[in-house]
């Protein structure tokens, strides 16, 4: 949506309000989930969002997965767990 030309071609971007729609979904589910567990609890595990983007690359825009993703995805799920204890 940032690439979009003038104001008017910006704000009827089809990207700006699905990124905008899914950004409102993800603050709403947060704020449910923060009912059942701490935040102390509930803040890191969203860092598991990385994952998802991740995989998300690699269906959607064919991006590779290097090894150094793996590692880093390992290290995610690691500390998600370990802090989640």
């Amino acid at each position: 949506a940032s690439g979009s030309d003038g104001l008017l071609k910006l704000i009827t971007n089809s990207g700006l309000w699905l990124g905008g729609f899914l950004y409102f979904i993800a603050a709403v589910l947060n704020i449910y989930v923060l009912r059942f567990l701490d935040y102390s609890v509930a803040f890191p595990l969203k860092a598991i969002t990385y994952i998802w983007t991740v995989v998300l690359a690699y269906l959607f825009f064919k991006e590779k997965i290097t090894g150094r993703k793996m590692i880093g995805v390992a290290l995610i799920i690691l500390g998600a767990v370990l802090i989640s204890m």
